[in-house]
């Protein structure tokens, strides 16, 4: 009886805790999270201990029981849960592997791409050692690649090797025109006869009286001394040394100092003492003295106080008159004088110097100057005339022969300033 009524009291207390479940829903939802929650812990802790246990069968080898052979099929069939350690230490080595694989592709690759410009560098070897049998130290194979690069670099291309040997051939031929040029170093002139009169010419400076015959005469010895150390001679048949002098003072030219540099001589000739030894008098003082620079002023008294007596061993026409017979101008006309005349000029181009030769202007218009031979006879002439128009310069310049050179041919304006001549430009 007593059981029943526990039977009894039990099932009363289910029922009312049924009954007070089901008034409290809130309850039943808690409870039924918090056994969630206790099902998630409990499973955790499973899954804990299962790594600690097969760490404890591995450390414990020894106290496993030998597994038969249906276990080791299974087991062999079915492999162990790998742990997180396990997964990224393959992952690590998988990785490896795969680097190790391609860096060994990438060394296989590059002694294949070294090999085939070895073997092309053996062969250039090969060939160089053919053509070249003796035996070249690393030095000289150096010193050879250097010698061939500076080589290189030293050839021009073939458009400049062109243009070089006609610039050489060009200044060759200007220093060589330049070499054999004598500059006046009058302003304005020397362009006219392209850089100076010929080497060893004689050159005729013709015109009327008070044209600047002498003045230019004097001015080509004085540059001559001063700007291109060249001695000159003046020989004059007309004036005086002193004379000469005070002409040049005029503009500024120290003749006296210029004479004891020994850099100019002037020469004065009285016509009285004129002779066929005058030539060899002036041909002693320039082979003595080194002169480059000759002036004779004038062809005009040398002509008129010319010797007028000659032995038949001077004539040409010696075979017609008798033995004893001696001719003058009077008889033979001007024949012995273009003959001095002629013979002087001559000799003056067997002289190491360039001469000038002054010489008056014929007026009546037939012939340029008045001995009427020495404009055929001289290589150069410069005609200056005077002409009063009312302008800037009455006096004007003209060239009007020059051999062995081209020659302006142009009228040109001449002025006379305070320090020499000027020939000035007609543009």
């Amino acid at each position: 009886m007593a059981k029943k009524g526990d039977k009894s009291k039990k099932s009363v207390k289910k029922k009312s805790s049924k009954k007070s479940e089901s008034k409290n829903p809130v309850k039943k939802i808690v409870s039924k999270v918090v056994g969630s929650v206790k099902k998630q812990e409990l499973s955790e802790q499973a899954v804990e201990q299962k790594p600690q246990e097969q760490k404890a069968q591995v450390q414990q080898p020894a106290e496993q029981k030998p597994a038969t052979t249906k276990e080791r099929q299974t087991s062999a069939e079915t492999p162990a849960p790998e742990t997180p350690e396990q997964k990224n230490q393959q992952v690590q080595q998988q990785t490896q592997q795969k680097l190790g694989s391609s860096e060994i592709q990438q060394n296989a690759e590059q002694p294949a791409q070294q090999q085939a410009p070895a073997t092309s560098e053996k062969q250039t070897i090969k060939q160089q050692t053919a053509e070249q049998p003796s035996q070249q130290t690393p030095t000289a194979q150096t010193t050879q690649e250097e010698q061939q690069n500076t080589q290189e670099e030293e050839k021009p291309s073939e458009q400049q090797a062109e243009q070089k040997p006609k610039e050489k051939t060009s200044k060759t031929s200007k220093k060589q025109s330049a070499s054999n040029r004598v500059p006046t170093g009058i302003k304005g002139f020397d362009e006219l006869i392209g850089g100076g009169f010929p080497k060893r010419s004689s050159t005729l400076i013709c015109g009327g009286p008070g044209t600047g015959k002498t003045i230019f005469c004097m001015e080509y010895l004085i540059k001559g001394a001063t700007e291109f150390n060249e001695k000159g001679l003046y020989v004059s048949f007309e004036q005086r040394e002193d004379q000469i002098k005070d002409q040049a003072e005029q503009f500024g030219w120290d003749i006296d100092k210029l004479e004891k540099q020994g850099m100019i001589r002037i020469l004065s000739i009285p016509v009285e003492k004129i002779s066929e030894k005058t030539i060899k008098r002036i041909q002693n003082l320039v082979e003595d003295d080194n002169i480059k620079r000759l002036v004779i002023d004038s062809l005009s008294t040398l002509v008129i106080n010319a010797p007028i007596f000659s032995s038949k061993q001077g004539l040409a026409i010696k075979d017609v008159v008798g033995e004893d017979v001696i001719f003058s101008p009077p008889v033979v006309g001007d024949y012995f004088v273009q003959r001095f005349l002629y013979g002087f000029i001559e000799n003056l181009r067997d002289l190491e110097c360039t001469s000038l030769l002054v010489g008056e202007a014929d007026q009546s218009g037939k012939f340029i100057s008045r001995d009427t031979l020495s404009e055929f006879v001289c290589d150069g002439i410069v005609l200056i005339s005077f002409e009063s128009m009312g302008g800037d310069f009455s006096r004007s310049l003209i060239v009007r022969k020059m051999r062995h050179t081209k020659n302006n041919e142009d009228v040109h304006p001449l002025e006379i300033s305070n320090k020499g001549l000027v020939v000035h430009s007609i543009e």
